[in-house]
């Protein structure tokens, strides 16, 4: 309770420069946030989950790092832009992952239909054991899965042409990857650090 009640007088204070209930009549009228961006970039290991509301209609490249703990993104409905699965962040259409949970753990599987993976999109994301990436997926951005160390196994689409700079590096775990036919461009140190990599 005393939390809420310092929320509340923190709403109300002078010294809140977004004004947020002036009026103390319990409705935000103030600023508010509808991007996510460096504001909430930095470490939060005590972030477990988060719910993104109806108004947020962009998530930067760097909102959620070094949030070790954060084991799913919950999404309004309403919202018009983004959408999840399993905790992971999609635009509305399911064409472009953009963004995992750092703390989910277990093998993960992208949504059918999905053509992109984007930039960061997996980063540190320690806790994922394999990824199937299915034959909809043409382009991994550069640094998608960067630093999943606990990555032992990927299966590639069918249909992928490009893996960004560091696309999987520093996955430590990372045992063996094949190539399909399809991949015309492999970016800089796309496997660089993958320690355990075989073939």
């Amino acid at each position: 309770w005393s939390n809420i009640t310092r929320m509340l007088e923190y709403s109300w204070s002078e010294t809140n420069t977004d004004e947020w209930d002036r009026n103390k009549d319990g409705v935000l009228e103030g600023r508010q946030h509808h991007t996510l961006d460096m504001e909430l970039f930095g470490p939060s290991s005590w972030l477990q989950s988060i719910y993104l509301g109806a108004g947020i209609s962009s998530i930067e490249e760097s909102a959620f790092w070094r949030c070790p703990n954060l084991k799913a993104f919950t999404i309004s409905p309403n919202n018009p832009y983004f959408t999840t699965d399993n905790g992971f962040i999609y635009n509305k259409s399911k064409t472009q992952l953009l963004r995992g949970p750092q703390g989910y753990q277990r093998s993960y599987t992208i949504l059918p239909g999905t053509t992109k993976v984007n930039t960061y999109a997996c980063y540190e994301c320690t806790g994922i054991t394999s990824l199937t990436i299915p034959n909809s997926v043409t382009t991994i951005e550069k640094y998608a899965f960067d630093s999943c160390t606990g990555l032992k196994s990927v299966s590639l689409s069918n249909s992928l042409s490009t893996i960004g700079l560091y696309g999987f590096s520093r996955c430590s775990s990372l045992t063996e990857i094949s190539f399909p036919a399809s991949l015309t461009e492999l970016g800089q140190l796309s496997f660089n650090s993958c320690t355990s990599l075989k073939n």
